[in-house]
């Protein structure tokens, strides 16, 4: 006996599932930036790059991760994107890996949504141009941090209202 393909599925979900199909063909093509007349060997190479660039940006953000997640671990930082601030005083660590993790997500989903276009390929060159300038901050950082002596480290993060630290106790 030959079983019809709703057999497995109630038919809202079949119907569903085909209005899916039907939205996802529907998009026009040049909202993700592809052309109507194919892609050309240029298109192509600039989606290469835009590629490229957001595993950059992938790596640099799980480095920015790292690095952050050190510090608030040991000795503290002060963070100054108030968003992530609000994450971080909740001192719990898989906040702040959802919080870091939704951005990097919600960043290089647009970026690859339209990497065919010009747009799609400055937004991942401006990206990876802010994370490169935050790795190069915390390199001075680190080296600067490390010159401190531990008793004014003390002193600064009783007088710094804006110190962040997670308490192994969380």
């Amino acid at each position: 006996m030959k079983r019809n393909r709703t057999d497995a599925y109630s038919n809202s979900e079949f119907a569903w599932g085909i209005k899916m199909a039907q939205i996802a063909h529907d998009i026009p093509r040049s909202l993700i930036g592809l052309p109507q007349g194919g892609l050309t060997p240029q298109i192509r190479a600039r989606g290469r790059r835009v590629m490229l660039l957001a595993l950059l940006v992938l790596l640099l953000s799980i480095g920015d991760l790292l690095t952050t997640l050190i510090f608030l671990q040991s000795t503290g930082m002060e963070e100054v994107n108030p968003v992530a601030k609000f994450v971080m005083q909740s001192g719990s660590v898989m906040n702040i890996l959802i919080f870091k993790a939704g951005s990097v997500f919600t960043c290089l989903s647009v970026i690859l949504l339209i990497r065919f276009r010009w747009q799609g390929e400055l937004a991942a060159w401006i990206a990876t141009f802010i994370l490169v300038s935050l790795t190069a901050y915390w390199y001075v950082y680190t080296h600067q941090f490390s010159a401190i002596d531990s008793s004014h480290i003390m002193n600064f993060t009783q007088q710094n209202d804006g110190w962040m630290i997670l308490s192994s106790s969380r």
